[in-house]
């Protein structure tokens, strides 16, 4: 299922998505974690484009940190 949506480039849209300025945190997580859960395994422009906008410390880490915390995180509770 994972490799038709990446054939499909679902990725693309969500992209575009995440690298907009008025976009939502919520919409932003979601974007965010749909495109490292389709390519996070392999090294791939996708990837490298997230890492460009700092994915790892504005999303990975603080997302991390209030999931052991318990706490809120761009409107939602990413409760491990």
């Amino acid at each position: 299922q994972q490799q038709e949506l990446r054939d499909m480039r679902v990725a693309d849209p969500l992209l575009r998505l995440v690298l907009q300025d008025n976009v939502s945190g919520l919409r932003r997580s979601v974007a965010e974690s749909v495109i490292i859960f389709l390519h996070g395994h392999e090294k791939c422009s996708e990837v490298d484009r997230l890492m460009e906008v700092n994915v790892v410390g504005d999303y990975c880490v603080p997302i991390l940190e209030q999931s052991l915390e318990r706490k809120e995180f761009r409107g939602m509770f990413p409760f491990l």
